[in-house]
C-alpha cells in the first residue's frame, strides 16, 4: 500500500498527470511504476526531444494534408482542360496519364510554399489555442528551443522544394516537351 500511496504523490505532482489522478486505483502497480519512473527520471532535453518530435509529427501530418488537398484541387482544374485537349486529338487514356503524371513535379513546386506555410499557421495557432505554448515557456524554454522544430520544417520543405525545382521539373518538363512533339498530329499544311 505505501508503494501505491507514494506513486499516487508522484503523480498528483507531475502537471501532464493530472487526469489520470480519479482513475489511478484501477491501473495496475506495474504501469504505474514505469509511468513514475519515465516522470521523475526524464531530463529537460529528454522532455524537449518528445515535445520536438510531437511538433515536427503535426508539422509534418498537416502539411501533407494541405499539400494533398492543393495539388487535388489544381490538378482537377487543370486536368478537365488537358483532358478536353486530348481526346479532341484522338489520344488515349494513358497519353492522358502521363501529361498528369509529367506535369505533378511542377505543380508540387509550386504548392509546397503555400501548404507549408498553412500547416505552420494551423499547428501554432493550435498550440496556442491549447495552452501549450504557455506551458512550454512556463516550464523554461527558451523561444529558441520551441521554435526548433519550426526550423527543422522550414529547412525539409526548403529543401524538398530545391530538389523539385532544380531537378525533378527540368527532368519532367523535358520528357514533356518530348510527348508534345511526339504525339502532336500532323496536319495537312497549305502552300500559299
Amino acid at each position: 500500500m505505501y508503494k501505491r500511496q507514494h506513486l499516487l504523490f508522484l503523480l498528483k505532482s507531475h502537471w501532464r498527470t493530472l487526469t489520470f489522478v480519479n482513475i489511478i486505483d484501477q491501473i495496475p502497480i506495474s504501469v504505474l511504476t514505469k509511468f513514475s519512473y519515465r516522470c521523475v527520471n526524464n531530463s529537460p532535453g529528454e522532455m524537449m526531444s518528445h515535445i520536438n518530435n510531437y511538433i515536427l509529427k503535426q508539422l509534418l501530418t498537416l502539411f501533407g494534408f494541405f499539400a494533398l488537398v492543393l495539388v487535388l484541387i489544381y490538378w482537377i482544374n487543370r486536368a478537365v482542360r488537358l483532358f478536353d485537349e486530348l481526346i479532341a486529338n484522338g489520344q488515349s487514356a494513358i497519353v492522358f496519364l502521363e501529361f498528369t503524371s509529367l506535369t505533378l513535379p511542377w505543380m508540387i513546386s509550386i504548392i509546397t510554399p503555400a501548404a507549408g506555410f498553412a500547416a505552420a499557421v494551423y499547428v501554432i495557432n493550435r498550440l496556442s489555442s491549447d495552452g501549450e505554448l504557455v506551458i512550454l515557456k512556463n516550464s523554461g524554454q527558451s523561444t529558441q528551443a520551441i521554435s526548433l522544430p519550426v526550423w527543422v520544417f522550414a529547412l525539409l520543405m526548403a529543401t524538398m522544394n530545391l530538389v523539385l525545382s532544380n531537378i525533378l521539373v527540368p527532368i519532367s518538363q523535358h520528357q514533356l516537351l518530348s510527348l508534345i512533339h511526339i504525339s502532336e498530329p500532323t496536319r495537312p499544311r497549305l502552300i500559299s
